[in-house]
Parts: structure tokens; C-alpha cells; sequence
């Protein structure tokens, strides 16, 4: 490997071979995005899939849960899922702005700050 290239992160490697035409870097970049591209269509295929075969049961156990169920079974799958549709209202920055009138009602609009 080129030493001007030892230790940078992958973007920064692709970002190198583009400025300066590392052909080889660039076909290997673009043998993974290939790979990669391949990659995800088939996984959309094999869901698409499963999900033509047992879409009908899926919609009515999810309508026979409750608003509760849903989230608990939602924070199960994705522990990180916000809490709340709109979680940027839980920021503290944006409370005090809206409390000392840092934005006029205007800019509250633009930003749904309500």
C-alpha cells in the first residue's frame, strides 16, 4: 500500500484514489459497492418475499396489539428507537430557546417548535 494512504479509514482511501486516480483502489471501490449493491437487492428479494406470503397475518396480529405492546415490542427490536415521535423536543438547547424567545414565532413555525 501507498504509505501517503497507510492508515486512513475507507472513505478516506476512496476519496484519495479518486483525486488521484488510483485505479486499482478505484476497482476494488467499485467491486464493493458492486458486492454490496448485490447484496442488498437480494436480501429485499428475500423479504419481499416473506412478506408477500404472511403479509395478511402480520397486519392482523400487529392491529390485535395494543398502542403499548406495539412500543414494547418495537424497543425490543430497536432498543435505540426514540421514545417519542419527536424526540429533538426533548433537547434542553431547544427548550431554552423556545422559553427566552430566541426565535420569533416565525422561525417556531419553520422549526414546528410548538
Amino acid at each position: 500500500m501507498n504509505s501517503k494512504r497507510h492508515g486512513l479509514a475507507e472513505h478516506e482511501k476512496l476519496t484519495w484514489c479518486l483525486i488521484h486516480q488510483d485505479k486499482p483502489l478505484m476497482d476494488k471501490a467499485r467491486q464493493q459497492a458492486t458486492q454490496s449493491a448485490l447484496n442488498v437487492l437480494q436480501s429485499w428479494a428475500r423479504l419481499n418475499a416473506i412478506l408477500q406470503r404472511h403479509e395478511e397475518c402480520i397486519r392482523k396480529r400487529w392491529l390485535n396489539k395494543t398502542r403499548p405492546e406495539k412500543e414494547a415490542m418495537l424497543r425490543e427490536i430497536l432498543p435505540s428507537i426514540a421514545a417519542r415521535h419527536r424526540p429533538e423536543e426533548d433537547d434542553e438547547d431547544l427548550k431554552t430557546a423556545k422559553s427566552t424567545k430566541l426565535f420569533t414565532s416565525t422561525e417556531k413555525n419553520a422549526l414546528a417548535i410548538h
